[in-house]
């Protein structure tokens, strides 16, 4: 989650006199209504697009589980929400305020365009690795190294997993 999401979801969660952890259970009971994977919303938003993913976030929209899917097309980052409950995939962009205001560094923007291993390749490999399903996943970059960190569901638990980005091989479970 991006560090707005995580306040705000904190300040829900608080004014509600719930602990961040029942919120998790709340999210993952949610995830699992979801007909949609992360891969699928994923494909849907990159050809709605023409661009990469750089991160995918599992939200509730109008009660309904979604992702919120980011994408780097050039120097541009644009956001695409895809229904997770419906029966199949479809991308819509957002082009709200925070939409507009929220932008993907620019060394992650490039390590999209250039990685040899996608979002979806890197999610498989976790998910397989992990016997564990997807939740999120965002590309983050350190030096000159680019890592998926997927987070995925197994058992009704958070796991997190990370993927070379340059040679998709599972480098932490």
């Amino acid at each position: 989650m991006r560090i707005s999401q995580i306040k705000c979801a904190a300040i829900a969660c608080a004014s509600v006199m719930l602990t961040p952890a029942l919120c998790l259970a709340a999210d993952v009971t949610l995830f699992n209504t979801a007909k949609v994977s992360l891969n699928d919303a994923v494909m849907a938003a990159e050809k709605a697009s023409g661009g990469k993913a750089v991160d995918v976030d599992f939200t509730k929209e109008k009660d309904m589980p979604t992702f919120d899917v980011t994408i780097a097309r050039g120097d541009a980052t644009e956001h695409y929400t895809v229904n997770a409950g419906a029966m199949k995939a479809m991308a819509v962009q957002n082009k709200g305020l925070l939409a507009k205001l929220d932008h993907e560094p620019k060394k992650e923007r490039v390590a999209a365009q250039i990685a040899p291993v996608s979002m979806t390749s890197a999610v498989s490999k976790a998910e397989s690795a992990t016997g564990g399903k997807a939740i999120e996943a965002e590309l983050e970059t350190s030096g000159k190294m680019a890592t998926y960190e997927i987070e995925l569901v197994k058992n009704g638990e958070t796991i997190k997993s990370k993927v070379d980005a340059a040679s998709g091989d599972v480098v932490k479970q």
